[in-house]
């Protein structure tokens, strides 16, 4: 199939943190301090909305899940009315990612991608590229390079959520595995960096230097 029809409705799930110093980021924090580190994520978290926003799609709806959920509508006042903004359910990882797609596909969506707001280099030409593979797979995956993964996208529900060894470095291959278990056709994309640590503020600071300078 050559690409989604004008019908086709889309979904793209993100899952965002509102920076708060001393929560947000906290391995960071020997580094920058607690308000560094918060500034330097939220830098990098509207360059992710900034593309999220830009993406060019005929019938895509925009849901951003927020952590913590008290400040729901301070991320809304945040990222403008480009987003349907959630509150995250206080569950580990995989049951938010559940849910969150869950309803995306309850409320029509066919093609679903959910991505996080780690990670810089993802933009409007990837996101673009993850939802036309899911018009011929079962599944798209963005791999991390720490084992994690920055995008996940389906284009029908699959039991890919529940016993994964959250926050290690095996989520990806994890996922993996529960997606050749279901028969999903899978298509990977290229591995990029989250930031997370001082190791990854290093190396992504020499392609995007005006995000991630301490001040």
């Amino acid at each position: 199939m050559a690409g989604a029809s004008p019908d086709r409705r889309e979904a793209l799930l993100v899952f965002l943190r509102y920076p708060i110093p001393g929560r947000t980021k906290t391995r960071l924090v020997p580094l920058l301090g607690e308000e560094g580190a918060a500034a330097v994520y939220r830098r990098v978290a509207e360059q992710v909305l900034r593309q999220a926003s830009s993406l060019d799609r005929t019938a895509i709806s925009r849901i951003a899940w927020v952590d913590p959920a008290e400040r729901v509508r301070d991320a809304a006042a945040w990222i403008g009315p480009r987003f349907d903004t959630r509150p995250q359910p206080a569950e580990d990882l995989g049951a938010r990612l559940e849910r969150g797609f869950a309803a995306a596909f309850a409320e029509g969506a066919r093609n679903v991608v959910a991505i996080g707001t780690d990670c810089p280099d993802v933009n409007a030409a990837l996101l673009a590229r993850a939802f036309d593979a899911l018009d011929e797979f079962d599944a798209v995956l963005g791999p991390a390079r720490d084992g994690g993964y920055y995008l996940l996208g389906l284009s029908r529900p699959l039991p890919v959520f529940r016993d994964v060894p959250w926050s290690t470095e095996r989520v990806a291959r994890a996922t993996l595995e529960l997606l050749e278990r279901a028969g999903a056709r899978v298509k990977l994309l290229e591995t990029l960096r989250d930031l997370d640590t001082p190791e990854d503020l290093r190396a992504l600071a020499t392609v995007w230097p005006e995000l991630l300078s301490p001040s």
